[in-house]
């Protein structure tokens, strides 16, 4: 709701009414962004300041402007504004007060929502800066109905806007899986002439291998991640692996990221035999 326009005469930056049209502040900064919430965050003279309207100075946090910095915007009346050296980031609010000190990788505002990281998780903090999900080893992506968490494991979470869990367990995908069984099935390519009659039948030489369903399935929960689960859904190993191809009834071949390879057996007990293929070697056993 904020009415002053950023504009650039060629070499400086400075405001106009968006209304009238006419320039209020006139163009004296090397780099300004908008105004959010009534404060806009200016270049003056290589530091970071804060303007109101009139173009006075009400927040002067002593920080320098350092290249490639992203624009400071205040939601909720809250600015994530970077330390001396932009390595840590922290919150100001409109009185010029640290309300989250710079000590964090990164801030992200998302539907009225903060996801912070300390280097070692991400939490999401409330508008009111209470902790709704605490530090967390994964990714978070803060949507309108919920909070989903992505841990490490590649194992998918579900929370309402309170932190409640909602789901613990989320699989975007189940799939079963065949293989080929030592049974074989015998062709025969039917011969015909010009009147459409048939004339001979032959037999071809190669036989097919019979395509069958294995007794286990695959689950997708991350993206790209899978894992074993019963065919009444039961789950047999977490999300661990990018590929599984079942090779007997019950018998699996998992890949990690890096193309190694382990069989599994239904239990998810790994088999005595080293998982071989054209691309990936074994795990030791």
């Amino acid at each position: 709701m904020d009415s002053l326009i950023c504009y650039s005469d060629g070499n400086k930056r400075g405001y106009f009414n968006m209304f009238t049209g006419k320039p209020v502040i006139e163009p004296k900064y090397s780099h300004a962004w908008i105004f959010s919430d009534g404060l806009a965050s200016v270049d003056d003279g290589g530091w970071i300041k804060f303007i109101d309207a009139s173009g006075k100075v009400v927040i002067d946090p002593q920080i320098p402007y350092i290249p490639g910095a992203e624009g400071y915007v205040f939601h909720n009346n809250r600015c994530i504004v970077h330390n001396e050296r932009r390595d840590r980031f922290g919150l100001l609010d409109k009185q010029g007060k640290w309300v989250l000190q710079p000590e964090y990788f990164s801030i992200e505002y998302s539907k009225k929502f903060w996801i912070i990281d300390n280097g070692e998780g991400k939490s999401v903090l409330d508008s009111t800066l209470n902790t709704v999900i605490p530090f967390t080893k994964g990714q978070i992506w803060v949507s309108s109905e919920y909070i989903s968490v992505t841990l490490s494991n590649h194992i998918i979470q579900r929370y309402d806007h309170s932190g409640e869990i909602i789901n613990d367990f989320y699989i975007n995908e189940v799939s079963y899986m065949t293989y080929e069984s030592d049974e074989l099935r015998y062709t025969t390519s039917k011969n015909y002439n010009e009147e459409g009659t048939l004339t001979s039948e032959t037999e071809n030489i190669e036989p097919l291998p019979v395509e069958k369903m294995a007794k286990c399935r695959r689950y997708e929960a991350e993206r790209g991640w899978y894992g074993l689960m019963t065919a009444d859904g039961k789950v047999i190993t977490p999300p661990s692996y990018c590929s599984i191809q079942a090779i007997g009834y019950d018998m699996y071949l998992c890949k990690d990221n890096y193309e190694d390879g382990v069989i599994l057996n239904g239990k998810g007990q790994p088999t005595k035999e080293r998982a071989e293929s054209r691309a990936c070697s074994s795990y030791p056993e």
